[in-house]
């Protein structure tokens, strides 16, 4: 069964300023052309979400995928925004709050450091996982059904000070990142 699948992009520049996180959307919607793409931060750089339209897209998709750079442990604040806006009462959760039940929540992120920094004696003291665990449980809240997280790890590419190899890695590592989350998508 094909999926209808909506993309919530939640980098604040995903056309000027993402490397990693524009491939992997480019990717997938060449794998998916049907693939809907909302993306925050050219609909919203004054963070002015328009929460009707917003639930309007959620609800005509089945698998819902946040696709987003990790900042400071977290999605970034125009994101947070959106789900603060988006996720309301008797919409997502509380009286009337089903519109959002038994669809499926995926979390797809990057992150400029390697997956050893995410361990307990990496830097960051604990997987990513530990850091995201409350989008976990706003699935739950919501009736949702939590995919484990698809992270991809070391998608640093600074512009200017990086080379163009270090960029191509990165476009590389994005495109197989997007064949997985397509994988994962399809085996739902």
């Amino acid at each position: 069964m094909a999926h209808k699948v909506l993309i919530v992009s939640g980098h604040p520049a995903l056309a000027s300023g993402s490397t990693a996180n524009k491939a992997i959307i480019e990717e997938y919607k060449r794998l998916d052309p049907s693939v809907q793409v909302r993306d925050l931060g050219a609909l919203y750089p004054d963070f002015k979400i328009d929460a009707k339209a917003e639930q309007e897209a959620l609800t005509q998709a089945d698998v819902i995928v946040f696709e987003f750079p990790v900042y400071w442990y977290q999605v970034p604040a125009l994101m947070k925004k959106w789900f603060e806006d988006v996720f309301t009462h008797g919409f997502a959760y509380g009286t009337g709050g089903d519109k959002l039940k038994d669809r499926v929540m995926l979390l797809s992120c990057t992150t400029g450091s390697p997956a050893g920094a995410y361990t307990p004696q990496g830097p960051n003291s604990h997987p990513l996982d530990f850091y995201l665990n409350n989008y976990e449980q706003t699935a739950k809240l919501c009736g949702m059904k939590y995919a484990k997280p698809l992270i991809a790890y070391g998608m640093l590419y600074i512009p200017g000070v990086m080379d163009e190899k270090a960029k191509a890695a990165v476009i590389e590592k994005a495109k197989a990142h997007a064949k997985a989350l397509k994988s994962e998508i399809d085996a739902l």
